[in-house]
């Protein structure tokens, strides 16, 4: 064969493409696929025997302390339970005075004053009675009430200008606001 015709006949040979799947990913599979299979096994045969076991053994001593308790107490014993588990609820639902409190002293602007406070526990509502120096400052704290978390609306219930008795006394405006809270403690 010519030297020429030999370096080009190894270079352009045609190679044949491999059929099928490669076997690399075939055996990566198939050892997932039985990784998978013995961890099922091993769960549904020894894990869930061993849990079923564990289940009776806590089934036959709570059987054995049955037996032990009257069922007169049991009935005590289960209506004492529903009773502080109602109290609980009811505790954990209610708006303590407290956090109404401090929900008013953190948001009232210093130039104001109040006078009382009347809250509604079933229907959220707090009515807050006070005095302010002027009109400006009653919409200062309208507005700060506004951006509390906590309120739902903010209304001026009603205002009024009360003059100066004498030279020493500034004039003061009387008011009422009343704030919905939202269902959530403030």
């Amino acid at each position: 064969m010519p030297q020429y015709l030999r370096g080009v006949e190894g270079h352009y040979e045609t190679a044949i493409p491999p059929v099928g799947w490669s076997w690399r990913l075939l055996t990566f599979s198939a050892l997932v696929c039985g990784s998978t299979l013995m961890l099922y096994v091993g769960m549904a045969f020894g894990y869930g025997s061993f849990l079923n076991n564990k289940i009776n053994t806590l089934q036959t001593q709570l059987d054995d302390l049955n037996r032990q308790v009257k069922p007169e107490d049991q009935i005590k014993l289960f209506e004492f339970y529903s009773r502080a588990f109602n109290i609980q609820q009811i505790l954990k639902n209610r708006v303590s005075f407290s956090d109404l409190m401090t929900l008013v002293d953190q948001n009232t602007n210093t130039h104001i004053t109040v006078t009382s406070m009347k809250f509604d526990q079933v229907t959220n509502v707090l009515d807050i009675f006070g005095t302010a120096p002027s009109y400006n400052e009653v919409v200062q704290q309208l507005e700060a009430f506004r951006r509390v978390p906590a309120t739902k609306t903010v209304d001026l219930l009603s205002s009024k200008a009360n003059e100066a008795q004498n030279v020493q006394e500034r004039s003061k405006v009387d008011f009422q606001i009343r704030i919905l809270l939202n269902e959530a403690k403030p």
